[in-house]
């Protein structure tokens, strides 16, 4: 009987806890009238020419007959999203046939399983995107935010929206995160502080909501449910996994600018390098297994530490690099720039390779890899090491 017991104990227990995986993951706003009928508002509004028709986010903190509820003072923000009218003047053909596109319905959540707004993160609190959708005379249906109509932009700051795979963010919190991440902020930097605003805007709405003499005792008990923590505020909020997402996105929309300032960059004397951490994070997990797509990263640099050009590798070959060391040289040759020596940590060994690419050139040990091979010959635990090491460091860092 006792076995028994435990064993429901264990079941109940697993139970719990992948239920808790599956609303954690499932990232979604509930509906509610409330959040239906402010809906029906904006785009009530929107059509009737009552705010203009632009991507500004709206909150209806005081739509509710012109008094404030807890309800309405928690409800999302909503963007609305009608590219036909709002940038293309009334006029897109339809990606199928090229017949002229007409408005048809909303993505308004009516229907809320097949027909919701895509939910969006924001700087302080989630948004709601509710976009148009449009028909040809052939029923041709398309969304507003379609990657076919989002391409026909010019400019990607005209869409103030970032779609993801599940959710999204809006323009101005890819701003933030790029711009945090750009200036060195960890990521769990940039979670604590996004998380800490998203607390202070909602704790403001709960000092608001407490101030009115008109909440009752269920309100203030649901306010102090829902607004303890960011988590519970919302689990759209930014988390490390989004701001990963948003730098990865950021540095592949500026992909050919990097590369086309890297390949400006010259220099009189260069080192390279093959560093091993960096590329054991770049794979794909595989039935439970992370596989390695690479072994190496193998680096080129200028006598200033600027880098002049990286490539991801398996193996420490030289044929694997020659075409990266060939685009380098003739780089330096075109620009008139005079290549005084290379330095390496396999000097020897690279040394005819490397002046068959850069002609009759010194090709030294790199200063790394020669403090190293000093500092393994003195023993650990000798009382003056780390002094000795310390001064013979400044021998290559000081200019005499």
């Amino acid at each position: 009987m006792v076995v028994f017991k435990g064993k429901l104990c264990v079941v109940l227990l697993l139970y719990i806890v992948i239920s808790s995986v599956i609303l954690r993951e499932a990232h979604e706003i509930l509906p509610s009238d409330n959040l239906l009928k402010a809906i029906a508002e904006t785009i009530e509004r929107y059509e009737k020419g009552e705010i203009p028709r632009s991507t500004t986010i709206y909150f209806h903190h005081d739509d509710d007959d012109g008094q404030q509820t807890t309800k309405n003072l928690f409800l999302p923000g909503i963007i609305i999203w009608d590219p036909l009218f709002q940038h293309f003047q009334g006029k897109l053909a339809c990606s199928k046939c090229g017949e002229i596109l007409k408005p048809r319905s909303w993505k308004d959540g009516r229907d809320w399983k097949h027909n919701s707004p895509r939910e969006l993160a924001d700087i302080e609190c989630p948004v709601l995107l509710v976009s148009r959708v449009y028909a040809c005379k052939n029923d041709h249906r398309t969304i507003g935010h379609d990657p076919v109509i989002l391409k026909e932009l010019k400019l990607e700051a005209l869409i103030p929206f970032l779609l993801l795979h599940k959710n999204g963010i809006t323009r101005r919190l890819y701003r933030l995160l790029t711009v945090q991440t750009a200036s060195g902020m960890a990521y769990v930097e940039v979670e604590s502080l996004t998380r800490q605003m998203w607390y202070s805007y909602h704790s403001d709405l709960r000092i608001k909501a407490l101030s009115q003499q008109s909440i009752n005792a269920t309100e203030i008990s649901q306010l102090h449910n829902v607004s303890n923590a960011p988590q519970s505020i919302s689990p759209l909020y930014p988390n490390r996994k989004l701001i990963r997402q948003c730098f990865v996105h950021y540095y592949y929309t500026n992909e050919n600018l990097y590369n086309a300032r890297m390949s400006s960059f010259t220099g009189t004397w260069l080192s390279s390098d093959h560093t091993f951490k960096v590329a054991g994070n770049v794979g794909m997990w595989q039935n439970g297994l992370w596989i390695r797509q690479y072994d190496s990263l193998f680096s080129v640099m200028n006598e200033e530490g600027i880098v002049l050009g990286w490539q991801l590798t398996r193996g420490t070959g030289f044929s694997r690099v020659k075409t990266l060391l060939t685009g380098i040289h003739k780089r330096i040759k075109n620009s008139g720039v005079n290549l005084e020596g290379f330095s390496i940590d396999n000097c020897c060994a690279w040394r005819l390779l490397l002046q068959g690419v850069f002609g009759l050139l010194p090709i030294k040990l790199d200063s790394f890899h020669a403090v190293q091979r000093i500092a393994s010959k003195i023993k650990k635990r000798h009382p003056l090491r780390r002094q000795c090491l310390d001064a013979f460091r400044l021998v290559f860092r000081q200019k005499w």
